[in-house]
């Protein structure tokens, strides 16, 4: 395993993602819909590089946040994966 130091001194495992700068508050709806538009094109690129499983764990993953990005349109009670919310 290897390590490296970020700017402030804190180690990481090499390959960990270490934010360079703080992201702009976005909604929920918002980061869905670039986390899709990623998976997409991350998708195509794997698809052309012959790494055929990848590109359908990002299908999978695109297809995920398309449902998230499109939460208004869907009633409550309709789950496709994650833990339905906790009661209160």
């Amino acid at each position: 395993m290897q390590f490296r130091q970020d700017l402030d001194g804190n180690t990481h495992v090499v390959g960990d993602y270490v934010p360079t700068e703080p992201f702009s508050p976005v909604s929920s709806r918002e980061a869905a819909e670039y986390i899709a538009q990623m998976c997409g094109e991350l998708m195509g690129l794997a698809v052309n590089s012959g790494h055929g499983f990848l590109a359908y764990l990002l299908e999978v993953a695109h297809e995920e946040a398309g449902l998230h990005a499109a939460v208004h349109e869907r009633t409550p009670l309709e789950m496709h994966g994650e833990l339905p919310p906790p009661k209160r």
